[in-house]
């Protein structure tokens, strides 16, 4: 009976030892607010400026700036546009029974035109960004040139391109240049990064 007794008294102090043991251990050291802003893990807000301009020649007929706000890591998008009509049959003219000629009918059809640029800034180590771009530009011209038959029709030029850039905060970098098949213009879209304040 001693025996069990002091068994029982054994067991229980090495439970009370094995506690206090575990309470004196100390707390894992909780992550510091410097470690958890290591680089490329804290988004960094940026505005990215695109203008698509054509030239005719060394001449500019249009510009057309975008201006997106982002921030590293993360995909942005812009969408503007809108369904415009434009001319699909014309129906030939009648002469009335007094002789008027009656207007020609004509029935319209719609097509999507507008700009889509997708963007996703990077930032690298050496304070620079990486820009992944893709820009869309859909539209409707008329064409007046009689060489370029029908003449009066609508065409729907486009452009489309995903390329990378690099820049530094304030930069401006020429995202592509590509020449219009059916006018001659150069298309040329530049960027320009600023990091927001």
């Amino acid at each position: 009976m001693k025996q069990h007794v002091l068994a029982a008294i054994a067991v229980a102090f090495t439970v009370v030892g094995a506690s206090a043991q575990q309470a004196q251990k100390p707390e894992p050291p909780q992550a510091s607010p410097q470690a958890a802003s290591a680089p490329g893990t804290v988004a960094v807000p940026v505005r990215v400026q695109l203008v698509m301009s054509k030239y005719k020649g060394e001449k500019k007929v249009t510009s057309l700036p975008y201006t997106i706000s982002a921030a590293t890591g993360r995909n942005s998008r812009l969408r503007i546009g809108a369904d415009a009509p434009y001319s699909s049959t014309r129906m030939p003219q009648k002469s009335g029974t007094d002789g008027q000629t009656a207007p020609a009918a004509v029935s319209f059809s719609y097509r999507t035109v507008g700009t889509a640029i997708d963007c996703t800034p990077t930032a690298l180590a050496d304070g620079r960004f990486r820009l992944d771009l893709t820009m869309s530009h859909d539209s409707i011209s008329y064409v007046d040139d009689a060489t370029s038959p029908p003449q009066g029709a609508p065409v729907f030029p486009t452009f489309m391109t995903t390329s990378t850039l690099v820049l530094k905060d304030g930069e401006t970098g020429q995202l592509t240049v590509a020449a219009d098949p059916l006018t001659g213009e150069t298309v040329r879209v530049d960027v320009t990064l600023t990091v927001s304040k």
